[in-house]
């Protein structure tokens, strides 16, 4: 019977020491798959936030509100010729003329046409000088939008306050409020409209340099000039 008895607690004793190693692997082994499947997933979601941290910085470095501005110096013989021919460039271009003088003349065109109309206009004389130049302005508007829509959120604001109020007085203080609110807005987006509008046309200063016309007695010279300089120079 001890016999026995002893048989069958050393078969229990041998049965737990197996067992229970499985066990403690077992649980180690899901701690260690729920551990690599964590830091999967928090591995994922880092991947997701950089993403669209990329995506958004990306969108933001490609939005640009540009504006251009050309400047040309050009040599003619005639200003009054020139300008009638910039103003023709204008209308081809789809724009039109700012100012006209003898020695200066500004034009606008579409954005798109600036090259095609700069080259035109280095037709009508000779070229001494030309640069383009591009600002991007889009801070600057969407800073004007904010500043308008705060102003209309404010204005829609006060005009609750007008209808709630007690006395004369009172609506007086509000309608000054509104009065300034009012042209603060009109002045947001007419400040809008400008940009929205230098962004589609871009504006092309032109210098004229008229050649100086000779008298008798320069041509005279000039005459001279190239008679002594065919006794002294034979190409």
């Amino acid at each position: 019977m001890k016999y026995w008895l002893l048989l069958v607690c050393g078969v229990y004793m041998m049965l737990n020491s197996c067992t229970t190693p499985v066990r403690a692997w077992s649980s180690d082994s899901s701690k260690r798959s729920i551990a690599r499947y964590d830091g999967g997933s928090a591995d994922m979601d880092r991947m997701d936030r950089a993403e669209l941290f990329a995506q958004s910085h990306g969108q933001i470095a490609n939005e640009r509100m540009m504006i251009y501005n050309a400047n040309i110096t050009l040599k003619v013989k005639s200003s009054a010729e020139t300008n009638a021919a910039i103003e023709g460039i204008a209308a081809r271009y789809q724009g039109y003329v700012l100012s006209t003088s003898n020695y200066n003349s500004m034009l606008r065109v579409k954005a798109d046409q600036l090259n095609a109309a700069l080259s035109d206009i280095a037709l009508l004389g000779k070229v001494t000088s030309k640069t383009v130049s591009g600002d991007d302005v889009i801070n600057a508007y969407t800073d004007l939008g904010i500043r308008l829509d705060n102003a209309e959120k404010a204005r829609a604001r006060y005009l609750e306050l007008l209808a709630k109020a007690e006395n004369v007085q009172a609506a007086l203080l509000v309608e000054k409020e509104l009065e300034r609110l009012n042209t603060e807005i009109d002045m947001l987006k007419g400040n809008r409209k400008n940009l929205e509008h230098l962004e589609a046309f871009s504006t092309i200063n032109v210098r004229i340099d008229e050649k100086e016309k000779l008298g008798v007695l320069g041509y005279v010279f000039v005459g001279l000039y190239k008679g002594v300089r065919w006794l002294f120079v034979r190409g």
